[in-house]
């Protein structure tokens, strides 16, 4: 802007000043004050240089910037000139409520003062004299914004051409001022969208048109290993996998079309060590003020650990699946609704339906009526508690099969802690179930033939304990109760009088039994009876003695009692009801991937013993060609199902092997899965109890074989009594007593040669009888006629024998009174079911017939006494009738252990 001097008269001593010709130099001087508002950019430097040309063309001795803070409503010095230095420090405040430039910026009208003497309240400044002050507000848009404040050491400083010019003025600077905050803004917003973009985690990228970086945060360049300097200015090519430079190309000109932005795109990229990451990029479209499309811009999130969790997790997926398929028992996992959302293979295996055909379907819709009926009420249970139970059902094949199932059943729970449905594992044990149904029945016959020998059977310690003895032990040495017998210990309180028990056990312990040891025995109440005894020592695998057992026979008594069947008590515990099985997985090199707790004991190895082995360092070395074929069958795709035999440190195992490959995502078979289940003590307990009901066997048949020979040695006593007795009648009472010891003997006779030890064909044992009694009574064919009709009966030896002396009974009567002198006729005799578990015997003779005076109910003869007695011992009914001879009918009711009759 152009200035001139302006001169005054010689009488004037006002010095010279410069003046502005506003009409000439205005425009030069707002030119001056443009071009630094276009070169400088920032605001507190565009305000320093403006107060100075402001002053120096002016010619003011001060100019200075207030700004507006309009939330403390103070004025704040900012920049300023001055001849002389300005005292007034940066950030200075004041107030508008005092002061000349506060009072125009309440007003927002200049305010001019040519003699402050004459208004005190102006702005005051150290070593600068001041006379005059003008206030100009600077508004933008009747927005105040600051005050221009500008003093001069003249009075009458300020012309109202010149005031009229710098309010003119503050209009430009505020139009300026008001552009250079809003840059200043801009300038500060963007650096703060710049720290906010460095600092976010994910990365974030601007590209020109062709592709080169333009912007980049610290994310994305320390997620690809690189520097910020290294990336700007280059192309996205450079950095992307080729598979994905195409897909990225074809996004941005779809956004560059569209201009709608893109997201969730992921490509491979790959940083400066060569490791490829998988990001997830959005792409959305650049623009310039003018709404040019200038490029890209988007966020760059790695989702590396994520893609790799989902692999793994797929992988994970993918195994267990196979594992739950693998697995032979049932598993599934049934809604609310107790629809079947999830099975595995053994599930259709059982129902014999498709998974389709199970899959959403209820219990009542896949199962028997019966089966459902039970799950139902199950599931109802484990919902109502919301607790674990074990359950056990059973149904009903359409062939009539009884099948069973052992089930636990778990509530699964959602994280809010709500039940979302039913877990169940159902096991198949029809096949347990029936084995330990037949162990009890087994177990139920020995107890019942235990209960009712007639010999003493035993069972006793080293150390003089009794941990067994039946009721005919407990009666025959004067006990009350087995409880009562336990009491004693033999080492302490022997038995044996005669045959101290240190001498029994030297003998056991030294030839491992004993056998018809013939000893005397004190009763509790101190008397001697005489037994013959049997004994032999159990041990264990490594030899050790566990027990003593035996048989008793009382010798004593000149009869022997009635003898039952016995069994020993069960010598070994029921297979447990679960087994733990053994899982393993291995790889195709038969390296060992997984190895359960199970698998580890049976082993002998710890899981970080096996870290890193292979199946075939721990395998017996003579199974492993047999395994290998199985692994090998296993990785071509094969499902192998073998029971194992191995020998392992010394000790055998049978395992129950499945074996199934597992497949990955494309179908390849790159594992093997095995799943065994100990079966060896199984094995073992079928061994030894095959083993111990053979010696069972033999040890009834010898009880048999003893009491028949007994009562023939009895038989053959009185024969010979009879040789040394001179008396017709007393010959034939011993004749009679041999008769009944027959026939008991016969019994006996027939169980030892019978394969059924605990009963006899009672028509084979009367067919025999008769044919005795017909030899021994010397009757001859043509005088007497035989009959025979009978049907096939088994009947336990406590029927048996008293059921065969009431028939020999009655045949010996028939033959020696029916047919006197040269008399001729037929015995007749009969035996049938005449409804279920009920019989009837008849013997009848065409004699002479009873005497009328002979009542066969309440007689005096010994042998009607007899029939009478051994009648009422089956619990039977007998009649006679004598209309035509003599006809004897004994009804009985027998059902078969459970024989209805008198003890």
């Amino acid at each position: 802007m152009g200035t001139e001097k302006i001169k005054k008269g010689k009488s004037s001593k006002r010095s010279q000043r410069k003046k502005i010709n506003f009409d000439e130099n205005s425009l030069a001087f707002f030119r001056q004050l443009q071009k630094i508002a276009d070169r400088e950019n920032h605001l507190e430097a565009f305000l320093e240089a403006a107060t100075r040309i402001i002053g120096q063309n002016l010619g003011y001795d001060r100019v200075a910037v207030f700004l507006f803070d309009a939330k403390s409503s103070e004025l704040v010095y900012l920049k300023g000139w001055a001849k002389a230095a300005i005292d007034l420090p940066s950030g200075y405040r004041q107030g508008i409520d005092s002061g000349l430039i506060g009072r125009a910026a309440r007003v927002v009208k200049p305010v001019v003062v040519n003699d402050v003497s004459k208004n005190r309240d102006y702005l005051k400044c150290h070593e600068v004299e001041i006379k005059s002050e003008a206030a100009f507000p600077i508004t933008f848009r009747s927005q105040l914004l600051g005050v221009l404040d500008l003093q001069d050491a003249k009075k009458n400083a300020f012309s109202k051409g010149e005031v009229n010019f710098l309010n003119f003025l503050t209009r430009f600077l505020g139009s300026a001022l008001a552009e250079r905050r809003k840059e200043e803004e801009l300038t500060s917003q963007l650096e703060k969208t710049r720290v906010i973009l460095d600092g976010i985690r994910d990365g974030y990228y601007e590209v020109d048109l062709k592709g080169n970086f333009t912007f980049i945060n610290e994310a994305l360049a320390r997620a690809w290993g690189r520097k910020r300097e290294e990336l700007l200015g280059k192309n996205y090519r450079n950095f992307l996998e080729s598979e994905s430079i195409d897909r990225v190309f074809k996004i941005f000109n779809q956004v560059y079309s569209t201009g709608k932005a893109r997201g969730g795109i992921e490509i491979q990229v790959r940083d400066i060590k060569g490791t490829i990451h998988t990001v997830e990029l959005s792409v959305a479209l650049k623009r310039d003020a003018s709404g040019a499309p200038i490029g890209f811009y988007g966020i760059v999130h790695d989702i590396t650990e994520r893609v790799r969790i989902e692999n793994e997790l797929r992988a994970a997926n993918a195994r267990f699946s196979s594992l739950l398929e693998a697995l032979p028992d049932v598993i599934y996992f049934k809604d609310l609704e107790g629809r079947n959302l999830i099975i595995n293979r053994a599930m259709e295996e059982m129902t014999g339906l498709k998974r389709e055909e199970i899959l959403g379907k209820t219990d009542s819709e896949i199962f028997p009526p019966d089966l459902a009926a039970q799950c139902l009420e199950s599931d109802q249970k484990v919902l109502a508690e919301k607790k674990i139970f074990r359950f056990f059902e059973k149904t009903v094949n359409p062939d009539g099969q009884s099948r069973y199932f052992e089930t636990i059943k778990a509530p699964v729970f959602d994280r809010a802690g709500n039940i979302t449905g039913i877990v169940g594992i159902s096991r198949d044990i029809t096949e347990k179930t029936l084995a330990e149904e037949k162990i009890k029945e087994s177990e139920r016959n020995f107890r019942s033939l235990f209960e009712n020998s007639t010999l003493g059977l035993y069972r006793t310690t080293p150390d003089g304990r009794i941990l067994l003895a039946n009721p005919t032990i407990v009666r025959m040495l004067g006990y009350e109760s087995f409880e009562e017998l336990s009491s004693r210990n033999l080492e302490r309180d022997g038995f044996e009088p005669s045959y101290p028990r240190k001498m029994f056990i030297e003998k056991v312990e030294k030839e491992g039994e004993v056998r018809g040891v013939e000893a005397a025995w004190k009763r509790k109440d101190g008397t001697i009876i005489y037994v013959r005894e049997s004994a032999r020592a159990i041990r264990d695998e490594n030899g050790r003695t566990l027990y003593y057992e035996g048989t008793v026979e009382d010798i004593t008594e000149k009869k022997l009692a009635e003898l039952a069947l016995a069994e020993q008590k069960e010598l070994f515990q029921t297979v447990l009801d679960s087994a733990e099985d053994l899982i393993f997985v291995l790889d195709r090199d038969y390296k060992i991937l997984l190895f359960n707790k199970a698998a580890e004991r049976v082993f002998s190895w710890s899981l970080e013993e096996l870290k890193g082995k292979k199946f075939n360092e721990i395998y017996p070395a003579e199974g492993w060609p047999e395994a290998k074929n199985r692994f090998d069958r296993v990785l071509k795709g094969e499902v192998v199902k073998e029971d194992v035999e191995i020998n392992f440190r010394g000790r055998n195992f049978v395992l129950s092997v499945t074996e199934v490959p597992l497949r990955n995502e494309k179908g390849e078979v790159y594992a093997v899965c095995g799943i065994a289940r100990d079966v060896t003590r199984r094995v073992e307990l079928e061994r030894e109890l095959e083993s111990s009901l053979r010696e069972k066997e033999v040890l009834l048949r010898e009880i048999h074989h003893r009491v028949k020979n007994n009562m023939q040695v009895i038989s053959s006593l009185l024969n010979l009594q009879a040789h040394y007795v001179n008396n017709p009648e007393f010959t034939s009472i011993i004749k009679e007593c041999q008769n009944r010891i027959r026939s008991m003997a016969l019994v006996h006779e027939h169980l030892y040669q019978s394969k059924n030890l605990a009963s006899i064909n009672f028509a084979d044992y009367l067919g025999k009888l008769i044919i005795h009694l017909y030899n021994v009574h010397q009757i001859k064919q043509e005088k007497v006629e035989l009959e025979i009709e009978t049907d096939d009966l088994f009947l336990e030896i406590g029927v048996a024998i008293p059921l065969g002396l009431l028939a020999s009974e009655i045949i010996s009567n028939s033959f020696k009174h029916a047919f006197p002198g040269e008399r001729k006729g037929k015995v007749r005799v009969r035996l049938k079911e005449i409804s279920p578990s009920h019989y009837q015997l008849e013997i009848s003779d065409n004699g002479v017939g009873l005497p009328p005076e002979v009542d066969p109910v309440d007689s005096k003869s010994f042998g009607l006494q007899l029939i009478s007695l051994l009648s009422d011992q089956i619990g039977g009914k007998i009649e006679v009738d004598r209309t035509a001879g003599t006809r004897f009918v004994v009804s009985f009711e027998y059902r078969g252990s459970s024989l209805n009759h008198n003890s």
